[in-house]
């Protein structure tokens, strides 16, 4: 899709209202994002766009589509900060925006995401503090941030969810302070990566109780 008019094909999809799953993963599209793409039926589950060539923002009226659970437009070329209606897809279970140059803020509103299992912010140009409301998240099992511009402590509540497993990943930031006490309640965490960052202070004693711990990277 290298011209505006080979997007068409998404205004001309808004007609069928049992779409469910849209796949169109590594090819070769090109250009902006529609807005119309935020007129699919409302029953859309699964929206993959990722690994194709797509620049531009990621549409406002995102939130239109109710009953996503699946957004991936991974590796593509998004910028512009994250629209605020993407917090109110209260049914996304899988948010994966990995290496774009998405910049701005990870909004508060995020925390109202409270299906999420994977969240993947890594390999962007975002540059806020990481908001504390992401301890809402309490079904995450794995949680990226890395390779951003970070900055200030990393909240306590993130290590409230004790859902998290896969990995928690917050390196190559700008991220300060020391490692919280808390870091213990992840009794399932398999990975933990913070390294090259400014965090300073002592490595907790609670960390001998992430029973599952294998990998740790400071």
């Amino acid at each position: 899709a290298k011209k505006p008019r080979d997007w068409e094909f998404i205004t001309a999809l808004t007609n069928c209202s049992q779409l469910q799953v849209m796949e169109m993963f590594l090819n070769s599209f090109e250009g902006l994002l529609p807005a119309s793409i935020s007129n699919l039926s409302a029953s859309i589950q699964i929206l993959n766009l990722a690994a194709n060539d797509i620049s531009g923002n990621i549409p406002d009226d995102i939130g239109n589509l109710v009953d996503l659970q699946t957004l991936a437009l991974a590796e593509n070329y998004l910028t512009g900060s994250l629209p605020s209606s993407l917090c109110s897809l209260r049914n996304l279970v899988r948010l994966h925006l990995v290496g774009n140059g998405i910049s701005g803020i990870i909004p508060l509103a995020i925390g109202n995401l409270s299906e999420l299992s994977l969240l993947d912010l890594s390999f962007n140009d975002i540059s806020s503090t990481i908001p504390s409301t992401l301890g809402n998240l309490t079904k995450l099992s794995q949680l990226g941030l890395s390779q951003n511009y970070l900055t200030g402590p990393i909240p306590r509540e993130i290590f409230s969810i004790s859902t998290l497993s896969i990995g928690l990943d917050l390196s190559n930031n700008n991220l300060e302070g020391s490692l919280p006490q808390e870091i213990g309640n992840l009794k399932n965490l398999v990975q933990f990566n913070a390294e090259s960052n400014s965090l300073s202070g002592e490595i907790p004693s609670t960390i001998g109780e992430c029973q599952l711990l294998q990998y740790i990277f400071l």
